[in-house]
């Protein structure tokens, strides 16, 4: 009997032994099977997060010509990495251009942060974005973001119908004045750059003297036509106290768009300081002349500023 015992007991263990080998091997099918599937869908999810589409979008901060910046850069940059831009609605923007790109069903949450801090310069890292999506912040006054879509932009930066409409009327009185004459706008930026805090970081203010330099300069360029500087500014009383010649014309009080899309529809533009006189500039399109002392030489911001990527080539500078 004890060896019929013994037989059994070795019986019952090699079958014991034998299932759980089957079992285990099962379980092993069973883990490298999960593990496979799982390698799959982690390369199709790879697969697809590096093919798009992406979305890029910003924030805004500051005020008008700040915000032109950024949005045609935004659009310059979506286009030249196949990006979708947006925007969401109620900014500066949209209640003042018929801007296309507005769309509040998408979310930015989750999308990568990218900031940059300093003004007038152009950022290589923006130009190879990483492939997902991603909001900016920071300045990006330089026109070489947009400058191969230029169309675009200007399309873009159409006046709303009523405003244009105020543009129009008030436009239109001024050369129902000045009947054949070239009406060039003027932009006398005085305000919050005679802050010291502004002036210590190198925003500077033209005098007097600039403005006789410029006119003297844009009538020589139009040599034998009649010519009136219509001025729109935030000082109107310095503008009436310094400026007052026969050929100068100063707008009446008025909001900072229309005075802007005034001098955006004149013939020809003189800026002086600041982002709102340069793109009232580039929206008319005509001659263009800049204070070349905007950025203060041994300034902070003139030695941060590449001046060849902030004021197009065929812009004339002009001192006082």
């Amino acid at each position: 009997m004890p060896c019929v015992r013994s037989s059994l007991r070795e019986c019952l263990a090699w079958r014991l032994r034998s299932g759980l080998l089957k079992m285990t091997g099962a379980v092993a099918c069973l883990i490298v099977l999960y593990m496979s599937a799982l390698t799959t869908l982690n390369s199709i999810d790879e697969s697809q997060a590096n093919t798009g589409p992406f979305y890029l979008t910003t924030i805004f901060q500051s005020r008008l010509g700040n915000h032109l910046f950024i949005y045609a850069s935004l659009l310059g940059l979506a286009r030249a990495q196949n990006r979708t831009p947006f925007i969401p609605s109620g900014t500066y923007l949209d209640n003042v251009f018929q801007i296309s790109h507005v769309d509040d069903s998408i979310s930015a949450e989750g999308f990568r942060l990218m900031r940059h801090t300093t003004f007038g310069v152009v950022y290589p890292s923006l130009w190879n974005l990483p492939r997902e999506n991603i909001t900016l912040h920071g300045p990006r006054e330089v026109f070489r973001y947009f400058e191969n879509i230029e169309d675009e932009v200007r399309r873009e930066f159409t006046f709303c119908a009523p405003l244009q409409r105020q543009i129009n009327e008030t436009l239109g009185k001024v050369r129902a004045e000045f009947k054949g004459h070239v009406i060039v706008g003027v932009h006398v930026r005085r305000g919050d750059f005679l802050i010291d805090f502004n002036k210590k970081l190198g925003f500077g203010v033209p005098k007097v003297s600039y403005f006789i330099n410029a006119f003297h300069r844009m009538r020589s360029m139009l040599k034998g036509r009649k010519v009136t500087f219509l001025t729109a500014s935030d000082d109107l009383e310095w503008c009436h106290e310094n400026l007052n010649f026969t050929d100068v014309k100063i707008l009446e009080p008025g909001s900072a768009e229309l005075h802007f899309g005034v001098l955006a529809n004149c013939d020809h533009v003189i800026l002086s300081s600041g982002t709102y006189g340069w793109w009232a500039a580039w929206l008319a399109d005509g001659i263009s002349i800049y204070y070349d002392g905007y950025f203060s030489n041994g300034s902070r911001m003139r030695s941060d500023v590449n001046l060849s990527d902030y004021y197009p080539p065929r812009w004339i500078a002009v001192g006082d």
